[in-house]
């Protein structure tokens, strides 16, 4: 791959026991005062196909994001104790979770992880937008998302 064709980082996913009060934490210490909010929920219409370690989840999780130059940053609560986030704060802490890199082509980035030897993690639907994250942490050192569609519409500011 060329420089001119690799990817950029476009989210930096994070996740967090309280979302409100982290976000609280971003603006005292950082001024990082503007936070979109989404609230998750598969089993009642917000987000579908979830799933993790290729079994189906219903999953459930409070989300904020805000943008930071090119990069968005997302706050990620879990609500559900079956997720890959749910299971990232049980076994690590908060801290950052994944790094979501733009791509041309969802299926066909899929397929050169899953040639490479890199396992789906999790992925699923949320409004227009479908993803996958790829358990590259021996690769690459980090979990590799990538999406589809389009920008989440916000259910409101936090």
């Amino acid at each position: 791959m060329s420089p001119d064709s690799a990817c950029g980082v476009v989210q930096i996913g994070l996740v967090v026991a309280d979302v409100e009060a982290t976000v609280a934490h971003y603006r005292r210490l950082l001024a990082v005062t503007e936070w979109f909010v989404n609230k998750v929920d598969s089993g009642n219409g917000k987000g579908e196909h979830f799933h993790n370690r290729g079994r189906p989840i219903k999953a459930r999780a409070l989300i904020a994001w805000t943008r930071l130059g090119n990069v968005e940053l997302e706050l990620i609560q879990p609500l559900d104790s079956d997720s890959v986030y749910a299971e990232f704060l049980r076994d690590h802490g908060p801290g950052v979770h994944h790094v979501m890199f733009e791509g041309k082509d969802l299926d066909a980035t899929a397929a050169d992880f899953l040639s490479a030897g890199i396992p789906e993690l999790a992925g699923g639907d949320l409004q227009n937008t479908r993803f996958k994250m790829f358990d590259s942490q021996e690769q690459l050192g980090l979990i590799c998302e990538f999406a589809e569609g389009g920008e989440l519409v916000p259910d409101g500011k936090i």
